[in-house]
């Protein structure tokens, strides 16, 4: 065919292509030449990169827009939650710049969430030092044999360490 006779870059791939026969035989049919094909489809290839960047910026401001409506106040700190949960699943700086996340509410949300559950622990500023294994005791013979003669010592700390709690 007329179409497949001039071999360049992107071209050849279009040309070759089969879904794309019938694109080309109607662009023949309307007088479309080679040469004509080959400047579009060069001219289409040098913007093809720019069309999709825009494109995701414009998913990225989307997306930021969704998720400082949706979060308010807390936009920033579950962004600051989801960097590291990316990074804790074993996500690179570039997979997690890709639009295909970097851009999806649902993916940023759930790692959001996982994030701020793996956090560090606050400490506990007004809590009881425990030198005792609760557990341990409640466990223990003397606690459940009031016959042993630390029975009484046990259920005393156990008591105490439960009475520390309710305060």
């Amino acid at each position: 065919m007329w179409f497949k006779s001039v071999p360049s870059g992107l071209d050849t791939h279009f040309k070759a292509d089969e879904s794309n026969q019938a694109f080309l035989a109607e662009a023949h049919k309307h007088g479309i030449i080679n040469k004509q094909l080959d400047f579009l489809l060069s001219e289409y290839d040098k913007r093809a990169v720019d069309l999709v960047s825009n494109n995701s910026q414009f998913d990225t401001d989307s997306t930021v827009q969704t998720l400082q409506s949706e979060w308010g106040k807390e936009y920033e700190s579950n962004i600051f939650s989801a960097i590291p949960a990316a990074k804790s699943a074993g996500l690179t700086e570039d997979q997690i710049n890709d639009p295909s996340i970097g851009n999806n509410v649902a993916a940023i949300k759930a790692l959001a969430y996982f994030g701020s559950q793996i956090a560090e622990d606050k400490p506990i500023n007004n809590g009881t030092p425990v030198n005792v294994d609760i557990q341990s005791l409640m466990r223990s013979e003397a606690f459940f044999d009031p016959k042993h003669p630390d029975h009484k010592s046990v259920k005393a700390q156990i008591d105490s360490y439960y009475n520390s709690l309710r305060r």
